[in-house]
């Protein structure tokens, strides 16, 4: 109890405004300006400000934001059917991400200036694929080699596991 009054009491003594009140326990208006001043405070002086000449001042330069560019375009496969639920996402700033509907359409806004796009999809291989402006684009994913078989092959071991006592 005697410590936490302690720390209390030397935290308070911190917090409040060095003056009198801090020292001697009277408000800083019942202490004569001559004793305030007397104690061991630190005293601050305020350097004199200088202002520039009229013609030394520029006006402020306006920075505009950028704006956003509307990235566009279909993810496709090598037949050229749509792919849907394709991920498509900004190299750089993976928050900033979409999926393509049931048509393999996709929209992403992007603020920056030479954005690169990474698509990918289960059991195909990923892609980067940089913009060239606000052109819709069309995206061409290549299936990976053997990836049916390693899936099945994948299920079956998880079978047998699933089904060993």
């Amino acid at each position: 109890m005697k410590l936490s009054f302690l720390f209390l009491s030397s935290l308070l003594y911190l917090l409040l405004p060095i003056s009198g009140v801090a020292q001697t326990g009277k408000s800083a208006s019942s202490v004569p300006v001559s004793r305030q001043a007397t104690k061991s405070q630190p005293t601050t002086t305020q350097a004199p400000t200088v202002t520039p000449a009229a013609t030394d001042m520029k006006p402020a330069e306006v920075i505009k934001p950028a704006e956003p560019a509307n990235l566009t375009g279909t993810v496709v496969d090598e037949t050229g059917k749509a792919l849907a639920g394709v991920t498509v996402s900004l190299v750089g700033a993976p928050q900033e991400s979409s999926i393509t509907n049931s048509a393999g359409g996709f929209l992403l806004r992007s603020l920056l200036p030479s954005p690169v796009l990474r698509v990918s999809y289960a059991g195909y291989e990923q892609q980067e694929v940089a913009t060239k402006g606000a052109a819709p684009m069309a995206i061409q994913l290549n299936k990976l080699p053997n990836y049916e078989r390693q899936r099945k092959q994948r299920e079956k071991a998880a079978e047998k596991a699933y089904r060993k006592p």
